[in-house]
C-alpha cells in the first residue's frame, strides 16, 4: 500500500501529462521488500488502475501467480488483483 501512495504523490506532482501517448514512471506496486522498478504508464493506463480501487500496477516479471490474478497486462505492466481482495 505504500507505494500505491507514493504513485498517487507522482501523479499529483505530474500536473499534466502533454499527450495520451506520453509516459510516466510509476513505483512497481508488487510489494517485494526492496522494489523500486519503475513501470511507464500513460495518463489512461494509471487511470484503469486507480478506476478498479483493488487493483494493482506491477512490472509484468513481478506477478506472483500463486497471490495474484492479472486483470491486464501489457509488455510494460499487469495490473493484478490480489486474492486475498
Amino acid at each position: 500500500m505504500l507505494f500505491r501512495e507514493v504513485n498517487e504523490r507522482i501523479r499529483r506532482l505530474q500536473t499534466h501529462w502533454r499527450s495520451e501517448t506520453d509516459r510516466v514512471g510509476f513505483v512497481c506496486e508488487c510489494g517485494a521488500l526492496g522494489c523500486t522498478t519503475r513501470v511507464y504508464v500513460t495518463s489512461a493506463e494509471y487511470g484503469e488502475a486507480r478506476a478498479l480501487g483493488t487493483s494493482f500496477l506491477l512490472a509484468p516479471a513481478h506477478v506472483d501467480p500463486d497471490r495474484e490474478r492479472v486483470v491486464t497486462a501489457t509488455e510494460r505492466f499487469a495490473l493484478v488483483k490480489r486474492f486475498s481482495d
